[in-house]
């Protein structure tokens, strides 16, 4: 029998020795190989970290200066819209409204504003007397200000020569004026010259006869129809007869009118110049009715073939300067009398005669009408009459109350901001409507028009 080798420790109880049969035969049908045993190792290992993995790991954990660092940019949620935090943003992207709010004290304009509604119904300023329109009242802007306003009323006047004129007062209707406008001086018009040429004559337009001796006549400077002297005869004057477009009226009724551009030279002993307007002319100029007007007089003329007869005296209570307005009524439409003939002054009568004795001719050979100027006299020289700014044929059979082309835009313009005083809190605005003079004026309600802004004062 071979010896039994034995290594380690002797065994001390009998299962810790077998035989090697034993073991053979165990070997043979259960035993594992390396790898299957290296494998369910490995299994087993798996939940468990070595040492390598947890170093490696540990190196990506922040460290304490790096925690603190991240803390000071953190933003506390507690200051999100809130007082002395900072601004969140809604689901768009955008700082909330009630986040940027506008100061009081934040100095920009603001308007425009605007009525509600305007006058109901047409306005009229009869006498010279200031009519109120409407209010509108200017909401307190939280600053100083002054008013900037613009604006557009139809207006219209019942007298030519007088303009109707739309105001804006702050506070009442007599408060100070902020803003105003005026519209057209004339009435309804069939025809006008303006005198817009420069000419030695009146041009196409018009035929004119001088008498007298002299070369004295009326001449166009682009603005206006005026005198030129020559010599000194006081009896050298012409009449102007107007020919071409708006020669005649289409019946009876006839309104010429004109402004003063410069005043008539002042009477001189007797000799004053003259200027005339003419109504119910002829084609031969032998027969009119005209009114006749000095520097302080006016007076009425008629001739029917012959030499002018006086129908009134000068009458003194007149009184002619620079920009008034004149106009000759040749029948009173109004009152459906032909043979009733009236001058107005800047919208007052001055003169009002009616023909009883039917002296004055009258019919459909004479329609026309136009002007007349006589020169003064003074030593060497001839004194001047008024130079007329321009002249106008109205149509009373068509009136002002009855074509609304009649109306003229009053343009709102404001006062100079620098001239305006300062105002504080809520402002009432009345918008007026009077006359240049004390004609009857009207303002309609087509299309009126007012803004109004508040200029930090």
């Amino acid at each position: 029998m071979a010896t039994l080798r034995n290594k380690g420790a002797a065994p001390t109880i009998a299962s810790d020795v077998t035989t090697q049969g034993y073991v053979k035969s165990v070997r043979g049908t259960g035993s594992l190989t390396q790898t299957e045993i290296n494998n369910q190792v490995s299994t087993a290992l798996l939940p468990y970290a070595d040492a390598t993995y947890v170093a490696t790991r540990d190196l990506l954990n922040a460290t304490k200066s790096q925690i603190d660092a991240g803390d000071l940019g953190k933003l506390k949620a507690d200051t999100i819209n809130a007082n002395n935090g900072v601004a969140g943003l809604d689901a768009g992207g955008r700082i909330q409204v009630a986040r940027v709010p506008g100061l009081s004290t934040q100095r920009w304009p603001h308007g425009f504003y605007t009525p509600a509604s305007y006058h109901a119904s047409t306005v009229a300023s009869t006498g010279g007397n200031e009519a109120t329109m409407f209010t509108h009242t200017v909401a307190d802007p939280g600053y100083p200000f002054r008013l900037l306003i613009s604006g557009q009323f139809d207006v219209r006047t019942a007298t030519t020569g007088d303009a109707p004129k739309v105001s804006v007062r702050v506070g009442s209707a007599a408060g100070p004026v902020v803003a105003t406008g005026t519209g057209s001086s004339l009435q309804y018009r069939y025809g006008v010259d303006t005198f817009d040429r420069t000419l030695s004559t009146l041009g196409a337009g018009w035929s004119s006869f001088y008498g007298g001796s002299g070369s004295g006549h009326t001449e166009t400077n682009g603005t206006s129809a005026f005198w030129v002297g020559d010599g000194f005869d006081a009896n050298r004057q012409g009449l102007c007869r107007k020919i071409a477009d708006f020669a005649t009226t289409v019946d009876d009724y006839q309104e010429v009118s004109y402004r003063v551009a410069t005043p008539p030279d002042n009477e001189f002993l007797g000799a004053a110049p003259h200027n005339r307007l003419y109504g119910r002319v002829n084609t031969a100029i032998n027969s009119y009715v005209a009114f006749d007007m000095t520097r302080t007089t006016c007076s009425l003329l008629y001739a029917n073939g012959g030499n002018p007869v006086t129908l009134v005296a000068p009458q003194s209570n007149f009184t002619l300067n620079q920009g008034d307005g004149i106009l000759a009524q040749f029948g009173y439409y109004a009152e459906s009398n032909k043979r009733r003939f009236r001058l107005l002054l800047n919208g007052q009568v001055k003169l009002d005669y009616t023909d009883s004795s039917q002296v004055t001719a009258m019919g459909i050979d004479n329609r026309g009408w136009g002007f007349g100027q006589q020169a003064g006299s003074w030593l060497f020289n001839q004194l001047r009459p008024a130079a007329l700014e321009w002249v106008a044929l109205s149509d009373p059979v068509a009136p002002w109350s009855a074509d609304p082309e009649n109306y003229s835009s009053a343009v709102l313009t404001s006062t100079s901001l620098s001239t305006q005083a300062s105002l504080v809190g809520p402002q009432i605005l009345y918008v007026t409507l009077d006359a240049t003079s004390t004609a009857s004026v009207y303002a309609t309600t087509t299309l009126p028009k007012l803004h109004v802004m508040a200029i930090p004062a």
